[in-house]
């Protein structure tokens, strides 16, 4: 069985148009084919996939585990032998920016997006306009290359050095060499002050931008909500991340993790597709 939250399977591919240049078979198609590839052929297995359904408990009474869920309005239970988690991760939000004094009066300022791939929607209208990108990893340097190529004006700004990976890195250099970018380094935000049109930016060194968009990369945080909702007490490390081993088990004896949620180095759908592959492997295993 598949429990999924959201209205739609998928996770985030299903919202993504970009084109797939990473999953070996499915060239030049996007990430919602590739979403509906997969749920295809969830279908096709007879799999049963529960949609929107929300795991509410899970008892461990004897030997397997009891989950209480809603589903179509009705709570219902199953008993299951083993659970995998696969909640995958989110883009770090607001709350990461929350000491920053000006923050809490932008609320759902549309002209703030966290996203990474927030900006690719906007694409077509972004030609002359200041944008601020705001971190130093490969996020916030693919979207400050996007930007580029839209026409866009960018800033830069970094607490230290660009953690991005080296290919990536020396194009950005490039750019910044160039003068496309105007990279702050090392820099924080003191304050940000909305206006009508567009939002003012004071860095720590008195600098002030005047940013028609702002698109913070911060990196990511594990879905772990349903470990907190489920009291499941399984190893993590400092940032969240589910420890898993070989076969993808945690901690707790029956409970697996794949994906995002347990792969903090190796974040893909191709190393999702593995660990799944690996953990059903191990279950299936442990059954005969």
């Amino acid at each position: 069985m598949v429990f999924e939250q959201a209205p739609q399977a998928g996770g985030s591919l299903a919202t993504l148009k970009r084109k797939n240049r990473w999953v070996l078979g499915f060239p030049d198609q996007t990430s919602q084919t590739i979403a509906a590839h997969y749920l295809d052929h969830i279908h096709r297995e007879q799999i049963t996939l529960l949609q929107p359904a929300e795991i509410l408990s899970c008892r461990q009474p004897s030997q397997s585990f009891t989950l209480e869920f809603e589903h179509e309005n009705k709570r219902l239970t199953v008993s299951i032998d083993s659970l995998v988690i696969a909640t995958g991760i989110r883009p770090k939000g607001a709350e990461s920016l929350s000491k920053i004094p000006g923050i809490t009066e932008l609320g759902d300022c549309s002209r703030l997006a966290f996203h990474p791939l927030s900006h690719l929607d906007q694409q077509a209208s972004l030609a002359n306009q200041t944008t601020v990108v705001i971190g130093g990893g490969d996020n916030a340097c693919y979207t400050a290359q996007d930007l580029i190529l839209a026409g866009a004006r960018v800033h830069l700004i970094t607490r230290s050095s660009l953690k991005a990976g080296a290919i990536i890195r020396k194009r950005i250099q490039k750019h910044i060499n160039n003068n496309d970018i105007t990279l702050h380094q090392p820099a924080t935000i003191q304050y940000l002050q909305p206006r009508d049109q567009n939002i003012l930016i004071q860095l720590d060194n008195g600098t002030e931008i005047i940013a028609d968009w702002i698109f913070p990369r911060l990196g990511y945080t594990p879905n772990d909500a349903i470990l907190n909702t489920l009291k499941l007490q399984v190893e993590r490390d400092d940032s969240g991340y589910i420890r898993v081993n070989e076969h993808q088990q945690t901690s707790m004896a029956k409970i697996y993790a794949i994906g995002d949620i347990a792969s903090p180095r190796h974040q893909s759908i191709v190393n999702a597709l593995a660990q799944g592959a690996a953990a059903a492997a191990a279950i299936s295993n442990h059954h005969e």
